[in-house]
């Protein structure tokens, strides 16, 4: 479970609604849980915003594209692959797992992770299948 401090503003933008993404449960659950503690833990306490949006990748088929926005950024990271190896962590109190098990299991269920650092915040890329779901019910 993650609990979210109530200053931090989080704004969901999920489309389409009716797609499912294909793969493990519990591995895709650890995944996004590793991917959200990340991105809380990121932010700067002047200014605590979380974005996440999803939406079909027009370029790539049955791919479905996440964003997770957070206004924290990457302090002396000058390789962003470097932030999902095993034990490297950028806090003093990180164990250096989290982003490693969540690539780990995104790439089990054949999707992809990327970490870009912008100007104002991180951006975090997941790619993943999906299958049209069931448009009687929103996903």
């Amino acid at each position: 479970k993650l609990y979210v401090d109530k200053d931090i503003k989080i704004d969901i933008d999920i489309k389409p609604k009716h797609v499912e993404v294909v793969g493990d449960k519990r591995d895709l659950e650890s995944m996004f849980y590793y991917l959200l503690q990340n991105s809380l833990e990121a932010l700067e306490p002047e200014d605590k915003y979380i974005r996440i949006s999803s939406d079909i990748n027009p370029s790539a088929h049955n791919r479905l594209d996440i964003e997770i926005y957070n206004t924290g950024s990457l302090p002396n990271v000058k390789d962003t692959e470097q932030l999902f190896q095993p034990f490297y962590s950028t806090k003093p109190y990180g164990s250096g797992f989290g982003l490693t098990i969540a690539r780990l299991a995104a790439k089990k269920n054949f999707g992809t992770i990327e970490i870009k650092p912008l100007n104002i915040g991180t951006k975090t890329l997941l790619s993943l299948p999906y299958k049209r779901g069931d448009s009687s019910r929103d996903c």
